[in-house]
């Protein structure tokens, strides 16, 4: 799913499948059906940009209709690179639809399964890394107090331009607020929602739910990554099979399914998947750590034969320094948490002022800089930067929403070296800050070099000089 500004080319409907008339958008293509509506690949014609639409046909107002609703206005208050965005929730007449952020790319689903009839396994590289992913957008869902209750490979999409995974599908998502169970059985089973294989334990058993709900589901889904098979098996008619293995029995690990699994990726599993939700890790940023722990230890043996990771290659040789300033404190969490994976320090800063407090003692590699921001503005602080001694050569780059061609010329003109526009693609800000950054240093070694060369010269013109005094003296006594 791509935010491109330009019109793509779209295929026309097909004249014999019924699509809805939908204000605004242009239906393109069918892309799949699910629980609760039809999805469709779409053109906004007014932002000019691809979208998924997600529809529900030919009904009255029900309460299907009041959970898209509910969906979208959930979604919408997460604003994050790794969940899917909702840009609008309307009804029609004969319609109630969600326009999102069309994601150009394949499920995790579609990744485990070409694996399967591959008979191969997905990198363990990779699945941390998408792991990761989706712990960020996780981490992020919960912040706005919401629980997604439905994690799964089918609800993970990964983008085809940079492999980033998003989530999407908050159909079944609520509140993280207290719940009251039901005392009637019947009522009790006709409550239970998610996905068999996938749901926790407290799911199943219409107990209390909180963040670490969506972990284990997360957990199921790393587990069917690492192994191409589900934690708990069954078919459709084996619910109740699937239901006690969740409850009452661990899966077999993962190291006994495929034998080179890592210790660390197997504890995670392992601790994701525990039945009593305090012995699963307490948040998702706690996930995030070890996720990010785990493949760090992983890149330190030879790798495994398998799909190659798409940020990994981007890990830098020379660890650089990096200041980021922005006030999006949500994307600032978001690239930092992709240069620390790359090896690299970043001190993060929600304004101007410390962080020139900061770099007037402490040398940067590399300053990436917001435009709008409290106080003073992007292109004062990139003056500002440019003013300090030690910082006349530090690359400076722009992530900025702003785009007009005379904002980004007077950012030049004041020093930047690059601006990039968001939202951001992370493969790109990743492979400017490896080539900046080196350059940086490459400058630095060579001033160093070039310092050194002085130094050693004055000092042998000093004992030259003070050669030919001892010389003039000699032959003065003769």
């Amino acid at each position: 799913m791509s935010n491109s500004t330009q019109a793509e080319p779209f295929e026309r409907p097909d004249p014999e499948r019924s699509v809805p008339q939908l204000d605004g958008i242009v239906i393109n293509r069918l892309l799949g059906q699910g629980g609760m509506g039809v999805v469709y690949k779409g053109l906004h014609t007014r932002l000019c940009i691809p979208v998924a639409v997600k529809v529900l046909l030919g009904r009255k107002h029900s309460a299907a209709d009041d959970r898209m609703l509910n969906e979208a206005r959930l979604a919408a208050k997460v604003n994050h690179p790794n969940v899917a965005r909702v840009y609008d929730v309307n009804i029609q007449k004969d319609a109630t639809y969600i326009v999102q952020e069309f994601v150009d790319g394949e499920s995790i689903a579609d990744m485990i399964d070409r694996c399967a009839a591959q008979k191969a396994w997905l990198d363990e590289t990779r699945v941390l890394e998408l792991a990761a992913d989706a712990a960020r957008g996780l981490a992020a869902i919960h912040r706005e107090g919401i629980l997604h209750l439905d994690i799964k490979p089918d609800n993970i999409l990964v983008q085809k331009r940079d492999g980033v995974a998003k989530i999407v599908d908050l159909g079944l998502a609520r509140r993280n607020e207290p719940r009251i169970p039901q005392s009637d059985d019947a009522e009790k089973a006709n409550s239970v929602y998610g996905t068999p294989g996938f749901m926790s334990p407290e799911q199943i058993q219409d107990m209390e739910l909180t963040h670490t709900t969506d972990l284990y589901s997360l957990g199921a889904t790393i587990y069917e990554m690492l192994t191409n098979l589900p934690a708990f098996p069954g078919g459709a008619r084996d619910l109740l099979a699937i239901f006690q293995q969740q409850i009452h029995s661990d899966p077999p690990n993962p190291v006994n399914v495929r034998g080179n699994v890592s210790g660390a990726t197997s504890a995670i599993v392992t601790d994701l998947l525990q039945c009593e939700p305090n012995h699963r890790p307490a948040s998702a940023k706690i996930l995030l750590e070890r996720l990010v722990e785990a493949r760090r230890a992983l890149e330190k043996t030879p790798a495994a034969s398998g799909f190659a990771p798409a940020q990994s290659a981007l890990r830098s040789e020379n660890p650089a320094n990096i200041v980021c300033i922005d006030d999006d404190m949500v994307l600032c969490e978001f690239v930092s948490d992709a240069l620390k994976a790359s090896g690299h320090e970043v001190q993060s800063f929600n304004s101007g002022a410390p962080a020139l407090q900061h770099l007037v003692v402490n040398n940067a590699d590399l300053v990436l800089l917001d435009m709008e921001m409290p106080g003073a503005n992007g292109l004062k602080v990139c003056h500002a930067i440019r003013a300090l001694p030690n910082c006349q050569d530090v690359p400076i780059v722009f992530m900025s929403g702003v785009s007009d061609l005379h904002t980004i010329d007077t950012a030049i003109k004041l020093g930047a070296t690059d601006y990039l526009i968001k939202p951001v693609n992370i493969s790109d800000l990743l492979a400017r800050v490896q080539c900046l950054t080196r350059l940086c240093q490459v400058q630095r070694e060579r001033t160093a070099l070039e310092d050194q060369y002085k130094k050693m010269s004055s000092r042998n013109t000093a004992i030259l000089r003070g050669s030919g005094k001892n010389s003039n003296s000699e032959r003065s006594g003769r």
